[in-house]
């Protein structure tokens, strides 16, 4: 793991918990304004994230995981192809999102390890 990837992280992590700690109509405004989307899809978005239960703005970090690894890693896991599927559509499906969180517990262990000064590579 390079210092210029653990602070991405540690970025990330930052506006998680921010955009959690919003009410669900501020979680969408605060991704679709980050994103400039215009205010006709702002309102498809609204509607996508508050009624359907759709995230039309999966994070950077999700984005960049899917990119480099997590289509092999969840054909792996779940047996099925995910090479055709762009970022927003898998962000959204459940058995890939399990894949997601345990890469996450993966990393936040990377994490803490190089903090701690044990420096470990993250193959992206």
């Amino acid at each position: 793991m390079t210092a210029q990837y653990a602070a991405f992280i540690k970025a990330e992590i930052k506006k998680a918990k921010w955009l959690q700690g919003l009410s669900r109509e501020a979680q969408i405004a605060a991704m679709c304004e980050e994103a400039q989307c215009s205010d006709k899809i702002k309102k498809v978005h609204e509607q996508q994230f508050l009624r359907r239960h759709w995230n039309p703005h999966p994070s950077e970090r999700f984005q960049r995981w899917w990119m480099n690894r997590g289509k092999e890693d969840s054909q792996r896991a779940t047996g099925s192809a995910w090479s055709d599927i762009d970022s927003v559509r898998a962000y959204n499906c459940e058995r890939v999102r399990e894949v997601w969180r345990e890469h996450l517990c993966e990393e936040r262990d990377e994490l803490r390890r190089f903090e701690e000064g044990d420096e470990a590579e993250i193959p992206f």
